[in-house]
């Protein structure tokens, strides 16, 4: 191992905090280390430094480095000036380790600044892992095994991080993939892009045998990608067909995956399912009896979104009988609010499928159901409110005779009511009621009042009340001042202040120009499953020319059902920008944007346009 200034620093007993277990291993008692990381609770170090997982690696102690990750340390956990495990057994030439790591699922592109990634870092000092290659195109398993005698190494990387084994599952090449396994592929190389390993794309793709092979050779079940997918997420009767994707979730659950794993906007396989079942579709009584196997195999029925959406709510807002009836019969919950404050009654009435309303009606649903308390939730249009009552929602006739025939009343009853109710916490200045105050006077014009209740609503500094009011400033010009009240919106944690403010920060408006917050603030949002923050940073994407990137957060947004995003993606796929052109996708993309109400959706499917 070499031995370098930073090395000597990590090792010496000055700099690190005592304990039995960092004890063994700086001494490198590879069998004293397993035995405390196997008696210790809390393998994470109190130590200004590091890890016990870098010391390990430092130490070249394989075993012990096993048991870490066997425990369930965090693998690329990084020291204070961001290096990973990975990152030091590279730099240190310790190709076992380096191997060991890898096919554990570290992180072959962890950045940290001022430092290259584990891969770029391999690449310089000549490493055959790092090379890149060309392209994996399609070729027969002669070809293959006669490059691989020649001396190429079966676990190198494209450029996108993307090594062989993951290109041939890309491919569908089944051969060329068990070829690669039986080279020694290792299971663990993750891709660049979407943090990915090889049975990602072979669950995604319907590969049943493949499947199966690299779970009995150690793929790991359970890795999630950036998004936070699971192989199991990526199963779909589509793909594979029913019964084999029946086999597939099986040998994976054998494996040890999560079936109730969740992405990072919180959907599980599901919820996915609901989502991918338009009305009409030819796959819709196939996915709701896939659906209704997996309910009966354990998975949660009423888990929702980030955004509050169960697979209940999901087959209302696509109008799916199938999906819907499936999920009544299985006793899902017929009420459940999303973080909006809507329940499928409100999506269900603002629809225009009676057939819909009814189901919900005669399973017994409240026709004047108001939305969930607190009823308001900040959007970007932050006076289109959701307080309404089904009847207030309706436009369609015969959901209008549904509901009224049922006893469904209009609104302005329940706010009435509602103000009343308030007020002991109004009285109390408490900051939420006077915004909602706010919110619900304005809506009824009653101006004078509501702009007294958003007063004293930014005296309590709610921040709600700040993000809209820097909102209204944005519009009068005055963006020094917006500035202020965004900044300190975003600090009461407003995600709405947090998107003013990233805005702010990229035009250089009321204040210095630091596109790199900005984006910092936009990828926080993102990667915390704010759809419209995904659809932002697809857009910033997007006008810099990196169309992969922009194309991969609308999809991000499209999935967490933002009706821009969904236009996006679509104009994506139907213009070949950052993906491979498909028309078909392009139109279905379009028309559930038109669904979800994007306007540029429902022009470009208008007659007018064509």
């Amino acid at each position: 191992m070499k031995t370098t200034v930073t090395t000597l620093l990590l090792l010496s007993s000055s700099y690190l905090m005592a304990s039995p277990l960092m004890d063994a291993l700086r001494a490198g008692d590879e069998k004293g280390a397993v035995a405390q990381i196997a008696a210790t609770a809390q393998l994470v170090e109190p130590s200004p430094s590091y890890q016990a997982i870098h010391l390990a690696t430092l130490k070249a102690l394989p075993t012990a480095l096993k048991s870490l990750i066997d425990a369930g340390v965090d693998i690329d956990a990084a020291t204070p000036t961001g290096q990973t495990a990975l990152y030091l057994a590279a730099r240190d030439g310790q190709e076992s380790i380096v191997k060991q790591l890898i096919d554990a699922g570290a992180d072959l592109n962890h950045d940290a600044p001022g430092y290259e990634t584990p891969l770029e870092l391999m690449r310089k000092q000549g490493w055959s892992l790092g090379s890149p290659i060309a392209e994996l195109n399609a070729k027969n398993v002669a070809e293959l095994k006669a490059q691989l005698t020649a001396g190429l190494d079966p676990n190198s990387c494209n450029e996108k991080g993307e090594s062989l084994l993951y290109q041939a599952c890309a491919l569908k090449d089944e051969d060329i993939a068990l070829a690669l396994m039986e080279a020694g592929a290792l299971q663990g190389i993750t891709t660049k892009k979407l943090g990915q390993i090889a049975l990602h794309k072979a669950s995604a793709n319907g590969m049943l045998p493949l499947v199966e092979q690299m779970l009995k050779m150690g793929a790991d079940s359970n890795k999630a990608d950036k998004s936070g997918l699971t192989p199991i997420l990526l199963c779909r009767p589509a793909s594979s067909g029913e019964e084999s994707c029946k086999q597939m979730v099986r040998a994976l659950c054998a494996a040890g995956a999560n079936l109730d794993h969740r992405s990072v906007a919180d959907a599980n396989l599901l919820i996915f399912l609901a989502r991918d079942t338009p009305r009409g579709s030819e796959m819709a009584e196939i996915n709701s009896r896939f659906a209704s196997w997996l309910i009966d195999e354990g998975i949660k029925p009423n888990e929702t979104t980030q955004a509050g959406l169960s697979a209940l709510s999901l087959a209302v807002m696509l109008a799916e009988p199938h999906m819907l009836e499936m999920l009544i019969k299985k006793g899902a919950k017929l009420d459940m609010p999303s973080k909006d404050g809507f329940r499928p009654i409100h999506y269900a009435a603002d629809g225009k499928h009676a057939d819909i309303v009814k189901q919900l009606l005669d399973a017994g649903v409240d026709p004047n159901q108001m939305a969930a308390e607190p009823p308001f939730k900040v959007a970007t249009n932050v006076l289109n409110l959701p307080e309404k009552t089904p009847r207030d929602f309706a436009d369609d006739a015969q959901i209008i005779s549904l509901l009224q025939s049922s006893g469904g009343l209009k609104t302005i009853e329940y706010y009435q009511a509602r103000l009343k109710q308030l007020q002991p916490e109004i009285d109390a200045e408490d900051g939420d009621a006077l915004y909602e105050s706010m919110l619900i006077t304005r809506k009824y014009d009653e101006l004078e009042k509501s702009i007294k209740y958003l007063q004293r609503a930014l005296a309590q500094k709610e921040p709600k009340a700040s993000a809209l009011h820097a909102n209204i400033l944005i519009e009068q010009k005055n963006f020094k001042e917006a500035y202020i009240y965004a900044k300190q919106s975003a600090d009461g944690g407003s995600e709405l202040g947090k998107l003013i403010l990233s805005n702010l920060l990229f035009e250089g408006q009321g204040c210095q120009r630091d596109p790199k917050m900005a984006l910092r603030l936009l990828e926080e949002l993102a990667l915390s499953g704010d759809a419209e923050a995904m659809f932002t940073l697809g857009a910033y994407m997007s006008s810099i020319g990196e169309l992969d990137e922009a194309f991969t957060w609308y999809e991000r947004s499209s999935v967490a059902n933002y009706p821009e995003g969904m236009y996006e993606l679509a104009r994506c796929y139907l213009q070949g920008e950052g993906c491979h052109r498909n028309g078909e996708l392009a139109l279905r993309l379009m028309q559930r944007a038109s669904h979800y109400g994007s306007q540029r959706a429902k022009k470009a499917l208008s007659p007018k346009s064509k």
